[in-house]
């Protein structure tokens, strides 16, 4: 951290807030059907809702991760530009200064994330091999509007109990 930077922090307020989760991660889609679709399908979302169209935007749906977890929400837009190539060829040490990175989840056992590796083959989406993390693990891979997704376990978790 640069002197400036230490400063600036120093004369924060405190206590620090005790920020809860995330609520959800707001994204542009130009087909808000396929968005839902891959969101519930291929990655088990639950679809909170699905708003119209008003004078600031267009469709808007909230697909949420679990009962606990946060969500995404997407807003259709037909300007909306995929941000990814459909591969992954060249962009997972492709590093955009100021741009979205990729967004992570948990997934809580190797069991759970060889159910996703399984589901994302069925549907032809382009995936990096299982990465060893150290203690954990991980997999990346790109939704319909070309967003690097990352799902991320510890490699000590037990197979869900279902």
């Amino acid at each position: 951290m640069t002197d400036s930077a230490e400063n600036s922090s120093a004369n924060m307020a405190s206590p620090r807030l005790d920020w809860g989760k995330l609520d959800h991660v707001a994204l542009s889609t130009a087909d808000l059907d396929a968005t839902v679709r891959f969101y519930q399908d291929v990655l088990g979302f639950r679809l909170a809702g699905v708003g119209e169209p008003n004078e600031l935007h267009g469709r808007h749906a909230l697909l949420m991760m679990g009962e606990a977890g946060g969500g995404m929400h997407f807003f259709e837009h037909p300007d909306a530009a995929r941000i990814l190539p459909e591969t992954l060829v060249h962009t997972i040490s492709f590093f955009r200064p100021g741009f979205l990175q990729h967004i992570a989840f948990t997934l809580p056992s190797q069991e759970a994330a060889l159910m996703l590796q399984e589901r994302l083959q069925q549907q032809g989406v382009s995936m990096t091999p299982i990465m060893d993390q150290g203690a954990s693990s991980n997999l990346i891979f790109l939704d319909n509007m070309g967003i690097m997704l990352e799902a991320t376990w510890a490699k000590n978790t037990q197979p869900d109990q279902g």
